[in-house]
């Protein structure tokens, strides 16, 4: 009987990329600055929608109130977002003075880059039983693969390795018709 219920899971990874070097001035005049610009935001953000399908063995503990849940995964991104900000300086000569405006570029790219398109992983969670079909569960979550393929694609630039660790709580309702006999009788 297959008792995980996370089938579609959201995780949100932000990377805030080292940076580094020297910018040449080639303005003499600025138009404006970049606070007026609200601020650069250098951290790239990663949406993933993924579709999982749990195998896990279950060991139930004081009468079925509590359950050790231990097991794997493999996962395929649906849905994916590469979100991040830039500076841009666009230059005009006029009258012989180099005049310049700071703007704000906003990228979103939608296009899945170098997601890799299977990826696996180990979970473990812990279940406490508060009603007859409420269950409260607290886990973990650990991918044993990369969850970009290296490349030179613009959408793994600035990321080589990355196997996160989720950490998972919440609140489990599970629909059950089958009586107690009919569970007994069933392996």
């Amino acid at each position: 009987e297959i008792v995980e219920s996370m089938l579609i899971s959201m995780d949100t990874t932000i990377i805030s990329p080292a940076t580094s070097g020297t910018f040449t001035n080639y303005c003499d005049t600025y138009l404006n600055s970049i606070s007026d610009l609200g601020g650069i935001d250098d951290a790239i953000s990663y949406h993933l929608l993924n579709l999982r399908i749990p195998f896990l063995l279950s060991y139930e503990l004081m009468s079925s109130k509590l359950t050790l849940n231990l097991g794997g995964y493999i996962q395929t991104p649906v849905y994916t977002s590469r979100k991040s900000e830039s500076l841009s300086i666009s230059r005009e000569l006029i009258n012989g003075e180099h005049l310049c405006t700071y703007t704000k570029l906003t990228d979103d790219d939608k296009s899945g880059g170098n997601v890799s398109n299977l990826q696996s992983g180990l979970s473990g969670s812990v279940e406490y039983r508060i009603g007859k079909n409420v269950t409260i569960e607290a886990g973990v979550l650990k991918d044993l693969d990369n969850l970009f393929y290296i490349s030179d694609a613009p959408f793994n630039r600035e990321v080589e390795d990355l196997s996160p660790i989720r950490y998972t709580i919440g609140l489990k309702y599970t629909l059950n018709n089958t009586s107690e006999t009919e569970k007994q009788g069933r392996f």
